[in-house]
């Protein structure tokens, strides 16, 4: 039975999970390393406001935590959300992460754009808080594609009597 996690839980979760995962060995070599040895990873999102300050905090905690690793963030613009990825698609300019949007993860996935996941997630203490219908939409092919942040369903009631 999955748990009740916080959204701070879920940040987290995407947010310094993803790095940890983009920063392991076997794909430490997309960022790209200085002459220190310094790994620096190129991280999109489409968070809202809110979300972008959790976010850049907790890549600050993690960029403390781990010194090798350098988090650059960049938020896609709303008006850019449509376009942006297809067009690093298309001329071969992804980053190293993205955070995106519902149904990109297919988009991705249907031309070799991804990483699979499942052998970084194996242990990972995090894995049974997020529901497995979640698991299902970042699931392509038999294979995790992503890290769900959330999911919810939307309620609406109205009264018969009006």
């Amino acid at each position: 039975m999955s748990k009740r996690i916080t959204r701070r839980d879920a940040l987290r979760t995407m947010g310094l999970t993803a790095g940890a995962l983009a920063a392991s060995p076997a794909l430490a070599g997309c960022g790209g390393g200085g002459q220190s040895g310094k790994v620096t990873l190129e991280f999109w999102n489409t968070f809202s406001e809110a979300e972008i300050a959790l976010l850049h905090e907790l890549g600050r905690e993690y960029e403390k935590q781990n010194p090798d690793i350098k988090i650059n963030f960049f938020e896609i613009p709303f008006d850019q959300r449509e376009t942006k990825i297809p067009t690093a698609v298309e001329t071969n300019s992804l980053p190293d992460i993205v955070r995106t949007d519902y149904p990109y993860q297919y988009f991705l996935a249907a031309r070799d754009k991804v990483v699979y996941l499942e052998d970084y997630l194996e242990g990972w203490e995090m894995r049974d808080a997020i529901y497995d219908i979640a698991w299902d939409e970042v699931t392509v092919g038999g294979h995790v594609v992503g890290i769900p942040q959330d999911k919810f369903t939307d309620v609406f009631t109205y009264n018969l009597d009006k």
